[in-house]
């Protein structure tokens, strides 16, 4: 095939081909506030947790939330379960050349819930630092 050949058939190919697709932007999540969290009660309409701030800085800032069921996703809600871990992550969406929006993002990471047993070998482990150190 001469050049003149294939200079027809890519033309045929122009065509038909779509025209080409700008790549959508992404979305990025600027944190302002972030948690872990762990579930310690479980309500009709929410759930209570006890939080570790982790944007406090070398400070160790423990607190308990009460949220709202809504907050989270279909499938995070099913993994909802005294023990559970989470992150809760506040801050705000931007996407490029669009305002800001400030959102709740709540993930339960596939962790299987703290039992019993976990608990007593972190309190075992919490006794066995204390005796190292000397904080008896």
């Amino acid at each position: 095939m001469g050049s003149q050949g294939r200079a027809s058939l890519l033309g045929c190919l122009v065509d038909i081909l779509p025209p080409p697709v700008s790549p959508v932007p992404t979305p990025t999540l600027h944190p302002i506030r972030e948690w872990e969290g762990c579930v310690t009660e479980i309500r009709s309409e929410e759930f209570v947790a006890d939080l570790l701030d982790l944007t406090a800085g070398d400070a160790v800032e423990a607190e308990e939330a009460v949220i709202a069921k809504d907050e989270l996703s279909p499938e995070d809600r099913s993994r909802l379960a005294i023990g559970s871990f989470f992150w809760w992550v506040v801050g705000y969406e931007a996407l490029p050349g669009r305002a800001r929006k400030h959102v709740s993002l709540i993930v339960f990471p596939d962790l299987p819930p703290l039992t019993e047993a976990d608990l007593d070998r972190g309190r075992d482990w919490a006794d066995w630092l204390f005796k190292r150190w000397g904080l008896e």
